[in-house]
Formats: C-alpha cells, sequence, structure tokens
C-alpha cells in the first residue's frame, strides 16, 4: 500500500504543478500553498475510497486514472520549484509549516497524511 500512495502522491504534486503559472504560484510561498491544496484534495479522494479500491491500490496494480492524474500533478510542484529557483530546502521548510493544516476521515487518508513528510524529497525532485 505504502508503494501505491506514494505513486498516488507524487502523479498528484506533478499535475498540479503543471499548467499556465500565474503570480500567486510563481512563488515559493504559492508553490507550497498549491501543493498542500492538492494533497489536501487526495486525501479527501482516499476518504472516499471503498474497500475494493483501498486493496487495488495497495496492490498497485491497474492504478485508477485519477490516481494516476494525481501523482503527474504532484510532480509538477517539482518542475514549478525549480522554475522559480526556490530550492529543495526552501520548499521542504514551507510545505513543511503547512502539514498541520492536512486533514484526515479516515485511516488510509491518515497514513498517507503521515507519509508526506518523509517522501518530499521524491515529490520536489530531489
Amino acid at each position: 500500500m505504502r508503494r501505491a500512495i506514494l505513486l498516488v502522491v507524487a502523479a498528484a504534486i506533478i499535475t498540479a504543478g503543471c499548467g499556465g503559472g500565474d503570480a500567486d504560484t510563481d512563488t515559493c510561498d504559492g508553490i507550497a500553498d498549491r501543493f498542500i491544496e492538492t494533497t489536501q484534495r487526495y486525501v479527501d479522494r482516499v476518504d472516499d475510497l471503498t474497500e475494493d479500491e483501498i486493496a487495488t491500490l495497495q496492490g498497485g496494480i491497474d492504478m485508477p486514472g485519477w490516481a494516476t492524474a494525481f501523482e503527474e500533478e504532484l510532480k509538477g510542484f517539482g518542475v514549478r520549484a525549480a522554475e522559480a529557483s526556490c530550492s529543495f530546502e526552501t520548499m521542504s521548510e514551507l510545505i513543511d509549516a503547512r502539514l498541520d493544516g492536512l486533514a484526515a476521515q479516515t485511516e488510509a487518508g491518515r497514513y498517507f497524511i503521515s507519509l508526506t513528510p518523509e517522501t518530499l524529497g521524491w515529490y520536489l525532485g530531489n
């Protein structure tokens, strides 16, 4: 399950980072804010999973389209951070300062949140 969740998280970073830039998300703070917003959307989606869907994610096979899209979104934050000249250390600090804002309703969602600080380097390409 851990690997599947990590893949989904990474996907979310990529997709959120892609797309047209705007002033608010072209700063290190803006990128960190979007990272947290995107992660919360993912946690909300994980909270809504059925037991069968959780089993699919745990198996790491046949990842659902939303999970793959989320992984791509999350990876994009690393690209945006690099384009904005935000160091890994800066982004780690900014995101870490915002992690307490994440909330989950289920065990799977809480587990996902617990992985977030541990896997920042992977999310941001360090």
